[in-house]
């Protein structure tokens, strides 16, 4: 995520890595809607970031078209989802410093392609209190290695 901070960031490099972004997402998010588990964290069901980013690429004249290399995860219990929604609600919270970067290096508006990390900056930073909460008080029912173990796969998926 370096390469969205800095005096080199300009349209034709933000194109890509947005794109690279929905690319890592689209599978992920996919995977934790269709979760029978979702609602085991009440805090994070309303989340938007993806529905803003598809609307980011659709702005900016991109193809909403997956590789063949995105692959979904499984997403077969509360620890699972819980390590998924960790390493997301958790980036979340960098929406803030990415979504001012990029506004003053580009000049565009959560109208005009900032949508994902203008909802990021919104939400994340509200949202991870409850959302940390509810992990911690779902100590007995979560397995932490399985939920660490997927935590880690989201992350290098973004490496």
């Amino acid at each position: 995520m370096a390469h969205f901070l800095g005096k080199g960031l300009d349209l034709p490099r933000y194109k890509p890595l947005l794109l690279k972004v929905y690319e890592i997402l689209a599978p992920i998010e996919s995977s934790i809607l269709r979760s029978s588990f979702v609602d085991s964290f009440k805090s994070v069901q309303d989340r938007t970031y993806f529905l803003a980013l598809r609307e980011d690429l659709r702005f900016l004249n991109l193809s909403l078209v997956l590789s063949k290399a995105s692959s979904d995860m499984e997403i077969s219990s509360a620890a699972r989802l819980a390590g998924a929604l960790y390493v997301l609600e958790g980036s979340a919270l960098g929406g803030r410093v990415l979504a001012k970067s990029i506004q003053t290096h580009l000049g565009i508006t959560r109208e005009t392609g900032l949508g994902y990390f203008s909802a990021q900056s919104e939400q994340g930073f509200q949202r991870w209190p409850n959302f940390k909460r509810e992990i911690e008080q779902s100590v007995a029912e979560i397995d932490y290695k399985e939920c660490l173990a997927v935590a880690l796969d989201v992350f290098r998926r973004f490496s």
